[in-house]
C-alpha cells in the first residue's frame, strides 16, 4: 500500500510538471487551460485506477 501511494505521488507531480509545461507552451487563454487541466486530470485518475486494480489483481 505505501508504494502505491509514493507511485500516486509520483504522478500527480509528473501531472503537475506536464500541465506547467504545457501552459507556458501553449497560449494562456482560459478555456485551452481548463480543457488541459480536465483532460489531465481524467487521465491521472485513469492511471491511478488502473494501478489500483493492477495491486488488486496481485494481492489475490
Amino acid at each position: 500500500m505505501l508504494s502505491f501511494l509514493s507511485s500516486s505521488d509520483k504522478s500527480s507531480r509528473l501531472t503537475t510538471l506536464v500541465f506547467s509545461l504545457l501552459r507556458s507552451w501553449i497560449p494562456s487563454t482560459t478555456i485551452s487551460s481548463f480543457i488541459i487541466m480536465d483532460r489531465l486530470k481524467s487521465f491521472n485518475l485513469f492511471l491511478n485506477l488502473e494501478i489500483v486494480d493492477f495491486t488488486f489483481d496481485i494481492l489475490q
